[in-house]
């Protein structure tokens, strides 16, 4: 598996991973949560990368808590893949932060003095 960072000419981080062969649990999930995001895309779009990030961090306890509090099978499932969708958002808020900070050591050299 190769995996590579890199930003776009927009400025956008774009991750790249080559994996021969995605695992059917993981690529199950992944439909399912482009299924629901899918559904607020007219509403909310991105706004993931724009909000507040203790938004998301609150919406998180939610859904745990939603996902802790439901006794139904079939609703368990979809509360897992809500979960999923915002620990997504969450790491690629917390990785824009990681890179961040990579981007402004490297400005400044190993000894902390502007370039």
């Amino acid at each position: 598996m190769r995996t590579g960072v890199r930003i776009d000419e927009k400025g956008a981080i774009i991750v790249s991973c080559e994996c021969e062969k995605l695992r059917p649990l993981i690529y199950e999930m992944a439909q399912q949560m482009e299924l629901i995001m899918g559904t607020h895309d007219d509403e909310k779009g991105d706004s993931y990368k724009t909000c507040d990030l203790e938004y998301l961090e609150k919406k998180f306890d939610e859904e745990i808590n939603e996902y802790r509090n439901e006794k139904r099978h079939g609703v368990k499932v979809r509360e897992a893949v809500d979960i999923a969708i915002v620990a997504t958002m969450l790491r690629y808020r917390h990785f824009q932060i990681v890179l961040k900070q990579a981007e402004e050591r490297m400005e400044k050299g190993e000894d902390g003095e502007e370039k």
